[in-house]
């Protein structure tokens, strides 16, 4: 869910570079940051600007506290003058002057909110309505507090400039409650007295210039007092409300206010109300009246002092703050650079050293090992990089082992197959002289057959002859003579039967001398067979049945040997008992009796030779039956060592390929540096 949700960002991340990487993270982070931290200095940079601007105001308000006081100043001495037709012109225009003055000092003021269009209005406004006061007539017959309520417009218009300024210069929005508090006692709570004290100043001395106290001033300033002596409570639970504790001599000066309305009181009691005759020059009373206000703007501008003085601290404070904010966030938006910056060039060096160390491997340096200097997941992707070129290491030097020793093995299978197929050629060539042999063996085992045949029929004769020769010993003694001539046919025929002997025993010495070279060659091929290995293990085979068919040759040649001797010594003894007979035949009959006998022993002695005869024929058949079969497994071991000699020759080529080969691979494997 998780990986689904982060796909996209990750599709992103992935197809930029480490930089750009970087970058964009860098920017999503630092644009809030920045945002941030611009709002907080902003936040700071505005609360130094409205503390210089309340500075400001504080000024500002000073210069239309004077504006006020002059003003109030003016409202009641063109009251006084207004009802005299003598007036002194001097004193008016003076006030007005003041008044005058300090409009044109607002005017001058460097104060911004100053420039402000209302601001400029309200002064037009009071410059207006001084102006206006020019055109004011007054009726004897009015009342003072009409004509002081024509009259109050100037000062009206001047307290709009002191609430102007408060608004524009934002004193009247500080959040400070210490602050707020003495600036409104000094702008707010002071003016209903000074309002009351003007009217009660253009009124006495209204009365004064009048030299008598009329009921209705008389009403008028006894209900001004009436007011003022309720107000003094009221101001003076007013002046422990809004000046602060700590500020002893502010709190006595204000106090000095209330006493002070006593004091004024007392003057218009005594000068006026209880005063016998009002000879009291106006311009005195109105000197001992305006102390209070006097005190009163003295206080004012004792506690805009204060304030400012606050406002001077506070600003320090700011500043400072400001100082320290932005120290804090450049401090903390360098040190971020700087670890953004000391983490990418961490991290392009390990992945560029990687990358060095992954281009030498590339190369074939499999000596490259690398310093693990972070401990982060590219050390530990660092620690892996090394234990794999080491292993890369260790495998290469098995394979370059490895490799020689195929090499090494190419080329002995090489020679041993070079060899192998020298003995092979060989046991092939002595294979065809085994061929040759066998044929010439079995052409010998045609011509020892028909001398069998042969001996086998002179046997026969020789049996014939000796049952007529016995025939005739029954038939006649007398014809000893002819006996004589059959014996010694007899005898002749004996000794080619000898001769026969003779010749059958030289056929079972060639036979004999061929079964031994052939148990020879079939031990020679059996050998070479265990040589050629696998390839060989037929041909072993057959090497063994010719040996044992050698074997069985070699037995039965000399069985026939032995009967041959026998047969020979029959013959040898035959040979001697014709030539006894023939020499004793003209002796004696009784010798007859015995050639008889003799010639019975030759008759057993010829069949025995004929049926001898008929063995040896019969195992010369099986011996050139044997003789071919051999011949013919010759042939195949003839074919087989033909095709052991391409084998070899194949396996020779695939060994020199092998070793040629095995000879790349240790070339290739010297361009690795280990």
């Amino acid at each position: 869910m998780l990986k689904n949700i982060l796909y996209p960002g990750m599709q992103l991340i992935s197809r930029l570079g480490f930089a750009n990487k970087f970058t964009l993270i860098s920017l999503l982070f630092f644009i809030p940051l920045m945002w941030l931290s611009y709002s907080v200095i902003d936040g700071s940079y505005k609360e130094i600007k409205t503390t210089n601007s309340q500075r400001e105001g504080l000024n500002v308000l000073g210069l239309t506290q004077n504006l006020v006081n002059s003003a109030e100043q003016f409202r009641d001495v063109k009251l006084v003058t207004a009802y005299q037709s003598n007036a002194d012109s001097d004193i008016l225009e003076q006030h007005k002057n003041a008044v005058k003055k300090a409009i044109q000092a607002l005017e001058e003021s460097d104060a911004s909110f100053t420039k402000n269009e209302t601001f400029q209005g309200l002064i037009s406004a009071v410059t207006q309505s001084i102006s206006a006061t020019d055109s004011i007539s007054v009726s004897a017959t009015a009342s003072p507090e009409s004509t002081f309520s024509i009259l109050n417009e100037v000062v009206s218009n001047s307290n709009a400039l002191i609430k102007a300024t408060l608004e524009l210069s934002e004193l009247s929005l500080d959040s400070n409650h210490r602050t707020k508090s003495m600036v409104d006692f000094a702008t707010r709570d002071l003016k209903p007295y000074s309002n009351t004290i003007g009217l009660l100043r253009a009124t006495g001395a209204y009365s004064l210039t009048q030299a008598y106290l009329s009921s209705t001033n008389a009403d008028s300033l006894d209900s001004i007092a009436g007011k003022l002596y309720e107000l003094q409570p009221q101001l003076e639970r007013t002046i422990n409300l809004m000046i602060p504790e700590d500020q002893p001599d502010m709190k006595e000066r204000a106090m000095g206010l209330v006493e002070e309305i006593s004091r004024l009181l007392e003057i218009v009691d005594i000068d006026i109300m209880t005063a016998t005759e009002l000879n009291k020059p106006w311009q005195q009373y109105f000197d001992e009246i305006s102390t209070f206000t006097e005190m009163q703007y003295s206080l004012t501008n004792n506690i805009f002092a204060k304030v400012d003085e606050d406002l001077a601290t506070r600003l320090e404070e700011q500043s400072s703050k400001l100082t320290l904010i932005s120290i804090a966030i450049g401090t903390v938006m360098l040190l971020v650079v700087y670890l953004y910056a000391s983490f990418y060039l961490s991290l392009r060096t390990s992945i560029d050293r990687l990358l060095e160390a992954t281009t030498k491997m590339a190369e074939g340096d499999m000596t490259v090992q690398m310093t693990v200097a972070t401990k982060d997941e590219l050390g530990h992707l660092t620690e892996q990089f090394n234990q794999t070129a080491k292993r890369m290491r260790e495998l290469i030097k098995e394979v370059h082992s490895t490799s020689d020793s195929v090499y090494q093995q190419s080329q002995e299978v090489s020679q041993i197959t070079g060899v192998t197929s020298h003995a092979i050629n060989q046991q092939m060539e002595e294979t065809e002289q085994a061929a040759s042999a066998m044929t010439e063996m079995s052409s010998n085992f045609s011509e020892v057959s028909e001398f069998s045949a042969q001996a086998e029929n002179a046997a026969q004769e020789a049996s014939n002859e000796a049952n007529r020769g016995r025939d005739q010993v029954h038939k006649t003694l007398l014809n000893i003579n002819n006996l004589a001539e059959e014996i010694q046919s007899s005898s002749t025929v004996i000794d080619q039967l000898a001769k026969d002997s003779a010749n059958i025993s030289q056929v079972l010495v060639q036979i004999k001398g061929i079964a031994e070279q052939t148990n020879l060659l079939a031990l020679n091929a059996a050998i070479e067979a265990a040589r050629a290995g696998e390839h060989g293990r037929g041909f072993a085979v057959v090497a063994d049945e010719v040996r044992s068919l050698s074997g069985r040759t070699h037995e039965s040649t000399v069985e026939i040997e032995e009967m041959v001797d026998k047969i020979q010594q029959g013959v040898s003894n035959a040979v001697s008992a014709m030539s006894n007979s023939h020499k004793m035949a003209e002796g004696t009959v009784i010798e007859s009796k015995e050639v008889e006998e003799a010639l019975e022993a030759i008759h057993d002695k010829v069949s025995s030779i004929a049926e001898m005869n008929t063995h040896i024929a019969e195992a010369v058949k099986q011996q050139a039956a044997t003789a071919e079969d051999i011949d013919r497994n010759i042939v195949g071991i003839s074919r087989v060592a033909e095709d052991n000699v391409g084998n070899a020759a194949e396996t020779t080529r695939a060994s020199e390929e092998m070793a040629s080969k095995a000879n790349q691979l240790r070339e290739m494997l010297t361009s690795f540096k280990v």
